[in-house]
């Protein structure tokens, strides 16, 4: 039963221990960050694979070696810490990877959620907040797809996510459990592999090197979203979103990759470095994907950081990161 008088908001205050998974992740790494600096009431802790996440090296929380996939010692882990709320970042992600070794995409995304929903069901004090991906919707060019629309996955990355989805709401109607989807845009910011785009564009202009980029991909189009804006969309939703409901995220800027590069190669005045378009060896890489985001913006939500302060930002900690 609520408590009299316990707002939303409140019920955000009052978590006190918060389980993300994938930690040692671009995205998660960031999100640890966000938390510790802004939450420091809050226990941050982290599973990823990895013997020692990469963020231990940055902050300061608690971390477990666990795959998704090993339940004993996932609900090990799980039963001792009795989390408020689990962010679930774990995935498989490359999508070239996903044409190469589909089932391993089954395995951790869908199977590896498929654990955590269980957890869930037999602990119904927990909530959790699962990580999809705009691209469960069909590629296309300009027409956005509402949180409702037909799913359309046209590869094994996004056919797992979109599965996932799906045991998500079904164990919400069936099993009374509190787990909402989000669907984020690309996301950039600090801490990004050197051979993903906004890496290697950053890094290779600072380090005054030559440039080159897939020629089948210069004109594909992404919605993105900086790194740090994905903390207090989250923050947002624990305040005002529906624990049982979806929401598309809204992206900060809209650019194909030919875009950003001339973005980020103009702001360090390195547009020289470019020199061209090369063949592709990568595997079949989508269009566009284009999301309505009118459900949260009616909340009132808006990005913390412009997609240009996100830029700034971006350069500012590679730049001291080399």
């Amino acid at each position: 039963m609520r408590e009299a008088g316990l707002t939303k908001e409140n019920l955000v205050n009052k978590m006190t221990k918060i389980v993300i998974t994938g930690d040692d992740g671009f995205v998660g790494m960031n999100l640890v960050d966000s938390f510790v600096e802004n939450e420091p009431k809050t226990q941050t802790i982290g599973l990823s694979k990895k013997t020692i996440a990469s963020n231990d090296r940055i902050r300061k929380y608690t971390h477990y070696s666990v795959d998704i996939n090993d339940i004993y010692t996932l609900y090990s882990v799980l039963d001792k810490e009795k989390p408020d709320l689990i962010i679930h970042l774990a995935a498989e992600a490359d999508v070239g990877k996903s044409y190469e070794f589909p089932f391993d995409f089954l395995r951790v995304n869908v199977i590896g959620t498929f654990n955590l929903l269980e957890w869930l069901r037999h602990n119904k004090g927990s909530k959790m907040i699962y990580f999809s991906t705009d691209e469960v919707f069909l590629n296309v060019s300009d027409v956005p797809s509402k949180e409702d629309d037909k799913f359309s996955p046209e590869n094994a990355y996004a056919c797992s996510k979109a599965a996932a989805e799906t045991y998500v709401a079904a164990y919400n109607k069936a099993f009374d459990t509190n787990v909402m989807i989000i669907r984020p845009f690309n996301i950039f910011g600090r801490y990004q592999k050197q051979n993903r785009l906004w890496s290697k564009i950053i890094r290779t202009a600072l380090d005054n090197k030559p440039l080159t980029l897939f020629k089948d991909t210069g004109n594909h189009k992404r919605g993105w979203i900086y790194a740090e804006n994905i903390y207090h969309t989250l923050k947002f939703l624990r305040e005002k979103g529906d624990f049982r409901s979806s929401y598309n995220l809204k992206y900060d800027g809209y650019y194909s990759v030919g875009d950003i590069k001339d973005i980020i190669l103009k702001k360090l005045g390195k547009e020289s470095l470019f020199k061209g378009y090369v063949e592709t060896g990568r595997m079949k890489d989508d269009y566009a994907y284009l999301l309505d985001s009118t459900k949260i913006e009616r909340m009132g939500y808006k990005p913390k950081f412009t997609f240009e302060a996100g830029l700034d930002k971006t350069i500012e900690w590679y730049r001291n990161n080399k």
